[in-house]
């Protein structure tokens, strides 16, 4: 079977609900201060006009506008052309309701004629930032904490979500039919070997999952948990971020992709003890709880779609590296040469 990235299907085209020339004229109301105070209700003050972020490559555009609340309280607006952010918006509420105080980020409104959310922030640092100022002992228990929070979001009810919108999305080869096709062309003009690898091992991974997810149980999924999309405040309490996309999907796909985006995430600030970072992987299953079996084969699948996605970014980036591509991309196959 030829399975072929970067494509998308005609029904996700166009995920916004305006044209794209109409959304970057609109774009100046993302940063209108007093507009927004009057839509949510709350005194809003610009917090730090230089978290906002334009990317643009031709199938996305992205703003993220970071402000501050009446009360010192942390706000955003995001909104992305590859997404239905009125679906966003609604999963966001869904998921605020049935999750702990203060956990998930508190959507505040949607903002129809910008197409973008405006959401209360969860408190604290991200993971990876806090990890540096941890003890180990802190670290365990940071690590568990994400276990659990990770399983009570696995435990939302699924039907409160499950929109079209996160159903297109929960197959790794619908998600790869939203990335910025023009990277795979820049990889292969770079390194067709690499490229041809690369191409070849997506087309296993894809069929291996159509494979396990017939008989898997799927549950609500954050879609991109890595260790900076968990917060942790001063309390120690855990939350979680960035639900843009919130999929249906086996246990193992949140599970491995962690795994993986630990490991590399921390590899890249230094930390390279291996066994270390499995002890840590081990607390966070064990603040999932054992009490639901996550196959051992659906686990090796998912992390090796991570690592697999690790090394397109790699190859890439603006500045690529191919040393780290082809270390990413060698660990990937291995996975599923094992299975």
């Amino acid at each position: 079977m030829n399975h072929e990235f970067g494509t998308p299907p005609e029904d996700r085209k166009e995920k916004s609900t305006l044209p794209l020339e109409e959304l970057r004229e609109l774009a100046p109301a993302v940063f209108d201060v007093n507009r927004l105070s009057q839509e949510a209700e709350v005194q809003l003050t610009l917090a730090n006009i230089a978290r906002a972020g334009r990317k643009e490559d031709g199938s996305l555009e992205k703003y993220v506008v970071g402000y501050t609340g009446s009360e010192n309280r942390g706000f955003y607006i995001s909104r992305n052309t590859n997404h239905s952010m009125p679906e966003v918006h609604k999963n966001m509420v869904a998921i605020s309701e049935q999750m702990p105080g203060g956990t998930v980020p508190r959507p505040v409104t949607f903002l129809e004629d910008a197409d973008a959310v405006l959401y209360e922030e969860v408190a604290g640092i991200n993971g990876l930032e806090a990890f540096g100022q941890l003890s180990e002992a802190e670290r365990l228990e940071f690590f568990r904490a994400t276990g659990e929070r990770t399983r009570q979001l696995h435990e939302i009810d699924k039907e409160s979500i499950a929109t079209k919108e996160t159903n297109t999305s929960s197959l790794l080869e619908h998600i790869m039919q939203t990335v910025n096709r023009d990277t795979f062309a820049i990889i292969q003009e770079r390194n067709q070997d690499f490229f041809s690898r690369l191409h070849n091992l997506y087309a296993q991974i894809v069929e291996r999952e159509q494979e396990y997810v017939k008989g898997s149980e799927l549950v609500v999924n954050h879609g991109d948990l890595h260790p900076e999309n968990v917060i942790r405040d001063e309390s120690a309490k855990v939350g979680l971020m960035d639900f843009t996309d919130i999929m249906i999907a086996p246990r193992a796909k949140d599970i491995g992709g962690f795994f993986e985006q630990l490991k590399t995430m921390l590899h890249e600030q230094g930390f390279t003890n291996n066994e270390k970072i499995e002890e840590y992987q081990q607390e966070f299953l064990k603040g999932y709880g054992d009490d639901v079996e996550v196959p051992e084969e659906e686990m090796k699948l998912y992390r090796a779609w991570q690592l697999w996605r690790n090394s397109m970014y790699f190859a890439g980036r603006a500045e690529p590296d191919f040393a780290m591509a082809e270390e990413q991309l060698a660990a990937a196959q291995e996975l599923m040469d094992n299975q």
